[in-house]
């Protein structure tokens, strides 16, 4: 083998050679392990993760726990708004998905693509304390705002939800950032 060029010509071979490896996984209908850091992940199927996405828009516990245990990834994004499962959980106020999602290592302060919203700041805007509780509890960023600077402690306050803005406040929301 000749030596490469540069490390830009070794960084391509070395690729094409992981790209001719998963092919060839494929080809035989095994699912390629995804190495990130160090822990292995499943590449899971685009209609695994629709199935997540929707049953956690849908409140369907039993399909969530199914699909977590078959390695779906839980960050996936699988339609053009840029949700994940957890910011649709969190947006209809499905608690127990949430909990399954947030103790699979959902991204807590993961933003959509349209506006920023993050699952805290969707719990807030619809007024659900419960989910709104758990992640605080499970280290949300309080204080990250949309695009546009506005807060999860403004979007509660403006849309009347006094029980979520105590929360907000009993837990540091910055009141100077609302």
């Amino acid at each position: 083998m000749r030596p490469f060029a540069t490390e830009k010509d070794r960084l391509a071979s070395q690729q094409q050679r992981e790209i001719a490896e998963l092919r060839s996984q494929l080809q035989t209908s095994q699912k390629p392990p995804v190495q990130r850091g160090r822990e292995e992940m499943t590449v899971s199927r685009p209609k695994d993760e629709k199935a997540l996405y929707d049953a956690a828009r849908g409140g369907d516990v039993s399909a969530v726990r199914r699909l977590l245990a078959s390695n779906v990834n839980i960050n996936c994004t699988p339609y053009p708004d840029g949700w994940t499962p957890l910011m649709a959980a969190s947006f209809d106020g499905h608690v127990e998905i949430v909990r399954l999602l947030i103790e699979a290592k959902a991204q807590l302060n993961i933003q959509e693509k349209e506006s920023g919203m993050t699952p805290l700041f969707m719990a807030c805007q619809n007024g659900h304390s419960d989910v709104v509780e758990i992640l605080i509890r499970s280290r949300a960023n309080i204080n990250l705002p949309r695009d546009d600077g506005t807060t999860p402690l403004y979007i509660a306050s403006q849309n009347g939800h006094s029980e979520v803005v105590d929360i907000l406040l009993r837990n540091g929301a910055g009141v100077d950032r609302a």
